[in-house]
């Protein structure tokens, strides 16, 4: 273990997220009390399970063999007790250090699309579209890259009452709904909303410009196919996963 490591280079700032095998912290690296940049750093609790250790091993040593300008990079990795909680013991931790990614994921920027206040901090605030204008608020050269669009949504003027998991639940069920459904949950849908003073409106409302649509689409593939030529599969590909970083202040 390398105890103390953590600590004596790193300051951490703040949760960046929490997924099935650990959670994810942005971090800033220092040396001797100087900051030297920011990192994301994903800490994996193993405890005492031997088997479970080398399992996660085995990724990060493939994870160090993928240099690709759409994959995150990662940098090295070591183990320390952690104490996750206030209130729980500390355990055997593997420490995982990985780049950040400064212009949060896809997610963030369809929320920053919408006009809805994102959780991350440090995207760069851009306006909030309506309609198809033809015009980019941001520029579209950027840099997405997987850790792994949605073209259109319901324009509901009451959306943020509902969680993103029940919007996406409810557009995949009106998807799949056939033309009689539809009407009928459309009919549903407006009752429901006139009744307490407010419509919904079933208009495609378009966040992204094709270009920005085909840019992102470009980072995507470039780095499934290699992935895939590696025959690595990806298996939780989703708006989450794709991170997007600044670059001479193109996302």
């Amino acid at each position: 273990l390398a105890e103390g490591y953590f600590n004596a280079f790193f300051k951490e700032e703040r949760r960046l997220g929490m997924g099935a095998n650990g959670s994810v912290y942005l971090c800033q690296h220092r040396l001797d009390g100087n900051p030297l940049g920011y990192f994301a750093v994903k800490k994996i609790a193993v405890g005492q399970s031997h088997s479970y250790l080398v399992k996660i091993l085995r990724e990060v040593r493939l994870l160090e063999r993928l240099h690709h300008r759409n994959i995150i990079t990662y940098h090295h990795a070591w183990l320390e007790t952690y104490q996750f909680s206030p209130f729980g013991p500390k355990v055997p931790t593997l420490h995982v250090l990985m780049e950040w990614a400064d212009g949060g994921s896809l997610d963030d920027f369809i929320d920053a699309r919408l006009g809805r206040p994102t959780k991350h901090i440090h995207i760069h605030p851009v306006t909030p579209v309506a309609r198809p204008t033809g015009r980019n608020s941001v520029p579209p050269s950027r840099r997405s890259s997987l850790i792994g669009n949605s073209r259109s949504h319901f324009d509901h003027m009451d959306s943020d009452l509902h969680s993103r998991s029940a919007r996406i639940r409810a557009f995949r069920a009106y998807q799949r709904a056939t033309p009689a459904e539809k009407e009928a949950m459309k009919r549903q849908t407006e009752s429901s909303h006139l009744d307490g003073g407010s419509r919904t409106t079933w208009t495609p409302v378009h966040l992204l410009s094709p270009e920005e649509i085909k840019s992102l689409f470009s980072d995507v593939v470039s780095g499934l196919a290699f992935l895939h030529d590696r025959s690595i599969l990806h298996l939780d590909l989703k708006p989450g996963n794709v991170l997007l970083t600044w670059d001479e202040g193109s996302l």
